[in-house]
C-alpha cells in the first residue's frame, strides 16, 4: 500500500469515527448564537427567543406552532417604531432561529414518513444536521447558512418550504440564504491542485456562468474577463477557446432565470451521492488514484452546478472557501499535505483563485452598474476580494497589488462604518476613483 493509499484510508477512517465533525454552530446552540447577536443592539420586542424555542421542543404540531410564532413576529414588524430598520433585522434573527428549530422538530417527529408542507411532498429521513453561520455577525449583515448533513438537500428543502408557505417572508429579500456543505468530504477540503484539465475546463466555464448570471451583465465591460479567461487557458494548457467559454457562460446563464428551486435540491442530492461513491472507493482494497481524483473533481462540479440555482451566491465551492475561510475566518494553511485537507486555504490552487477573481469581478460590475458609478462601497467589497485573489497568481506587480490593497482596506473601513451607523451617505473617498480601470491596469505587464 503506497503513501497515497495510506493517507486516504487514514483520513476516511477519522471522518467515519468523528461523523464529519461539527461546524461552529449546532442546532442546539442557535439560542446562544442569536441571543448574542441580538444583545449587541438595545431593542425590546416584548417576547423572548427562549420561550419560542421551548414551545417548539414540546410541540406535536410543528407547522401550526411555526405559523403561530411567525404571526406574532409579523405583528411586531408591523407595529410603529422609532427604529424600524433595527427592529426588522432583529425580527429576522428570530425568524431564522425559529425556522431551524422547527425543522429539527419536523425531522424528529416525522422521520421515515412523507410530509407535505408547501407544494412538494418530502420523504423525511435523518435527524441530525449542523448549521454554520459564517461571515459578519453584525445584525444588519446577510445571514449565509451552510447546512452539513448526509442529506443537506432535504433539510434545505424543508426549511425553504416553511418560508414559502409563509407568504410574507421572502428569505432572499430578507438576505437569509442556505447552502449545502462546501467542505464536501466531512470536515475535509478537496485539494484543487491536482485536478485534471477536463475538470479545470468545466470549472472555468461555470465561473463564467457566475459572471453572466447577473441580471445586468449585458452592460458589463468584458475586457478584464477576457484577460482572466485567457490567463487560465494559456497558463494551464487548456484545450478550449475564449469564444467557447464566453458562449457557454452566456447561454447557460440565460437558462437559469426561470428555474425552480427543486432543481437545486436535485443537483445537491446528486453531489451527496457522489460523496458516498468517494467513501466506497476509498475503502476499496485497490485504491484507483485517477478514479478518486475524478470523483473529487466531479463533486466540485456537481456542487457548482447546484449553486447555479441559488439566487445571490458564489457558484464554485473553491470561491466560497476563499471568501468564507481565507478572508472572513482568516484561516491560513501551514501543513498542506495532499489530497484531502483540514486546512481550507491549502486546498486552493492559483487556478481556482483566478476563478474566484472572475466571480468577484461579476459582483463588482453588478454593483457598479446598479449604482451607475465607477466606485461605490458595495462594489468595494468585491474589489478587495478580487485583488486578494489575484495576489495568489502572478498577475500584476507587487507594488501595484499593494496600492490596490491599501485602497481596498480604506473602502472596507468606510463600508463597516456605514453598516455600524446606518449612514447611507458614506461613499468612496475620491469620486474620481475608477475601480474597474485600476484592476485593468494590473494586466499591463502580464506575459502569457
Amino acid at each position: 500500500m503506497d503513501y497515497y493509499q495510506k493517507y486516504f484510508k487514514y483520513k476516511m477512517k477519522y471522518i467515519s469515527l468523528k461523523g464529519g465533525g461539527a461546524p461552529p454552530i449546532e442546532l442546539n446552540n442557535t439560542l446562544d448564537f442569536f441571543t448574542k447577536r441580538l444583545n449587541d443592539h438595545v431593542i425590546n420586542l416584548n417576547f423572548k427567543l427562549n420561550d419560542f424555542i421551548n414551545e417548539i421542543k414540546n410541540t406535536q404540531e410543528p407547522i401550526n406552532t411555526y405559523n403561530n410564532i411567525m404571526g406574532q413576529i409579523k405583528r411586531k414588524i408591523e407595529e410603529p417604531s422609532s427604529n424600524d430598520i433595527i427592529k426588522r433585522w432583529a425580527c429576522r434573527e428570530y425568524i431564522t432561529s425559529v425556522t431551524f428549530e422547527i425543522a429539527h422538530r419536523i425531522f424528529t417527529l416525522y422521520n421515515g414518513t412523507n410530509l407535505k408542507i408547501c407544494k412538494e411532498t418530502r420523504n423525511i429521513t435523518g435527524d441530525t444536521a449542523y448549521f454554520s453561520i459564517l461571515g459578519s455577525t453584525t445584525l444588519l449583515s446577510d445571514i449565509d447558512v451552510t447546512v452539513q448533513a448526509p442529506n443537506s438537500s432535504l433539510w434545505i428543502a424543508v426549511i425553504e418550504d416553511l418560508w414559502e408557505q409563509t407568504n410574507w417572508f421572502d428569505h432572499s429579500k430578507w438576505e437569509v440564504d442556505l447552502y449545502g456543505d462546501f467542505t464536501m468530504i466531512g470536515e475535509y477540503y478537496i485539494d484543487t491542485r491536482f485536478f485534471s484539465k477536463y475538470i479545470m475546463i468545466k470549472l472555468l466555464k461555470l465561473a463564467v456562468v457566475s459572471y453572466f448570471k447577473h441580471d445586468n451583465s449585458n452592460n458589463f465591460n468584458n475586457e478584464i474577463l477576457n484577460k482572466l479567461i485567457n490567463w487560465c487557458i494559456i497558463n494551464s494548457g487548456l484545450l478550449i477557446t475564449l469564444e467557447d467559454v464566453i458562449t457557454f457562460g452566456i447561454n447557460k446563464a440565460a437558462t437559469l432565470k426561470s428555474a425552480s428551486r427543486e432543481i437545486y435540491y436535485q443537483k445537491l442530492g446528486e453531489s451527496e451521492e457522489l460523496q458516498k461513491q468517494i467513501r466506497a472507493n476509498l475503502y476499496s482494497t485497490e485504491l484507483d488514484k485517477h478514479k478518486t481524483n475524478d470523483l473529487l473533481g466531479n463533486v466540485m462540479i456537481s456542487l457548482s452546478e447546484a449553486n447555479l440555482y441559488r439566487e445571490e451566491n458564489y457558484i464554485l465551492p473553491s470561491t466560497v472557501i476563499h471568501v468564507v475561510k481565507c478572508e472572513q475566518a482568516r484561516e491560513t494553511g501551514n501543513s498542506c499535505a495532499p489530497i484531502i485537507l483540514k486546512s481550507a486555504c491549502c486546498s486552493l490552487s492559483s487556478f481556482v483563485y483566478t476563478l474566484s477573481a472572475i466571480e468577484q469581478l461579476g459582483y463588482l460590475l453588478h454593483n457598479l452598474e446598479k449604482d451607475k458609478s465607477i466606485c461605490n462601497l458595495s462594489a468595494g467589497k468585491y474589489f478587495g476580494r478580487l485583488v486578494r485573489a489575484l495576489m495568489k497568481t502572478s498577475i500584476g506587480t507587487s507594488e501595484k497589488i499593494k496600492n490596490l490593497l491599501d485602497l481596498a482596506n480604506i473602502l472596507a473601513i468606510l463600508k463597516k462604518d456605514r453598516g455600524d451607523t446606518g449612514n447611507s451617505n458614506k461613499t468612496c473617498p475620491d469620486e474620481s476613483t475608477d475601480l474597474y480601470k485600476l484592476i485593468l491596469e494590473l494586466f499591463v505587464d502580464v506575459e502569457y
